[in-house]
């Protein structure tokens, strides 16, 4: 009753859009990294929604229906990007939800699939993958969807789409030569962009992911019959193969903060999540209390990071749906955090807002 006494009060001070525009910018005060968005089909389909890690509280954000893919936050925390096919030629577009203003912004209207959106660590560009002439180009606009320019023709499908850290290039996968390769091209370009070849002296079977973990070098995965190699190769250094996954179906990996996460699924359907501390990796020393098997029996989903990476949120079935848990860097505490009898998914953490690029 209080509560809604003190509204009123508020209202009648300062009008209903003043108090509107209060309670907003008090809602973009409150501290960030404790809230993951994820995408439920509790109401019958893909929706977005948001939750307080915390307070186990759920916010509903768009009744947009959405893909099975992308959720992406800005550097900052403010902006999501998501991917709906709603519109009427079947296609799909890249969204962005305001979390200031808590509305929805059409980003791309092509006539052709957008989606793969990718922002760059300043938060002022999104790259992403358009097939809109018939091909997986690779297009860049600005954080509002202005200025959409197509940056490379690349004849070929593009999977895997990530800046550099300091954004000065993109890296990603692309069919080519009969099989999935690793290019880069610098950024910025005017439109002129050449996609350059990262093939790699060593390199047998497909690319499968990617990492630039700039003066750290390159964290990447290769696949080749039914096996999957996870390699570092630091700059002026000959790759060294960190990890090998043997008779794999899948594989999510997770980059946090020095640390990687890898949802692997073996053959026999057993889905376990693994941990890997990256410092310790690259610099060769004994890794073995850093690689450690947090969890088994989850569900093949990626997984998120907090952004300390304290604590990881990853997609678990119960039997009679899919949920979302968080799990500590150290494999304990394992908690369930949404609890609806439909299906959770696509854990996506917002970041803290300190990752933004000075």
């Amino acid at each position: 009753m209080f509560r809604l006494w003190l509204m009123a009060c508020l209202a009648g001070l300062l009008g209903f859009g003043s108090l509107l525009a209060t309670v907003r910018s008090l809602a973009s005060m409150l501290p960030l990294g404790d809230q993951i968005a994820f995408i439920s089909s509790r109401e019958g389909y893909n929706k977005l929604f948001l939750l307080d890690v915390d307070h186990r509280r759920e916010h509903k954000l768009s009744d947009l229906r959405l893909l099975n893919c992308c959720l992406r936050w800005s550097p900052d925390g403010r902006y999501l990007l998501v991917v709906s096919d709603v519109s009427t030629d079947g296609n799909s577009d890249v969204y962005q939800y305001d979390m200031d203003s808590l509305t929805l912004h059409r980003l791309t209207q092509s006539g052709g699939m957008d989606w793969l959106p990718s922002w760059s660590p300043d938060g002022e560009t999104i790259a992403f993958v358009s097939w809109r002439d018939g091909f997986g180009n690779i297009y860049r606009m600005d954080h509002d969807g202005q200025r959409e320019e197509q940056l490379a023709r690349v004849s070929g499908d593009v999977r895997w789409l990530i800046w550099s850290p300091d954004g000065r290039r993109l890296l990603f996968t692309q069919w080519s030569d009969l099989n999935f390769n690793f290019h880069a091209m610098d950024y910025p370009c005017s439109g002129n962009c050449v996609a350059r070849s990262l093939r790699l002296p060593h390199q047998t079977g497909s690319a499968r992911w990617i990492y630039d973990l700039g003066d750290d070098g390159l964290l990447y995965a290769l696949e080749a019959n039914e096996d999957q190699t996870i390699y570092w190769q630091g700059k002026d250094q000959a790759p060294r193969p960190l990890w090998e996954l043997r008779r794999y179906l899948s594989v999510y990996p997770s980059l946090g903060l020095n640390t990687l996460a890898l949802s692997v699924t073996r053959a026999g359907f057993v889905t376990q999540l693994q941990r890997f501390d990256l410092t310790c990796l690259i610099a060769s020393a004994d890794c073995s209390d850093s690689q450690q098997i947090l969890l088994k029996g989850i569900t093949p989903n990626e997984a998120s990071w907090s952004p300390d990476a304290q604590r990881l949120a990853l997609v678990r079935s119960d039997g009679s749906g899919l949920d979302l848990y968080v799990i500590g860097a150290d494999g304990s505490g394992l908690q369930q955090v949404t609890f609806d009898p439909g299906a959770d998914f696509r854990p996506a953490w917002r970041p803290s807002g300190r990752q933004v690029a000075s």
